[in-house]
């Protein structure tokens, strides 16, 4: 497949090439700019629009992005609440982690 592409395609093989490097897709994600998470749930894809919101301490290959389709009123006041708690934000289903 990636020949194929790569072959009939060029344009598209070409654009694909920054998102070989975990360094560049990090630099990507949390550049600021948001962009489309693509996840797969039962074979079924859901996209989603996110904006890059950190990085784990533990491993580094594991962001979190925030859903933009959700408000984040909410979020941010949970935030502050656990922030004053010194909890875990594992519960916030507004952002998500992916690994790099």
């Amino acid at each position: 497949m990636a020949r194929h592409i790569r072959d009939q395609a060029p344009d598209v093989w070409s654009s694909l090439m920054p998102m070989v490097d975990k360094a560049d897709v990090t630099a990507r994600v949390l550049s600021g700019k948001p962009h489309c998470l693509t996840e797969y749930h039962m074979g079924r894809p859901t996209a989603r629009p996110v904006i890059g919101c950190g990085q784990s301490n533990d491993n580094p290959t594991m962001l979190g992005v925030f859903d933009l389709s959700r408000d984040p009123t909410g979020v941010i006041d949970r935030l502050r609440e656990l922030g004053t708690r010194n909890q875990k934000t594992r519960s916030i289903f507004a952002i998500r982690q992916s690994r790099v």
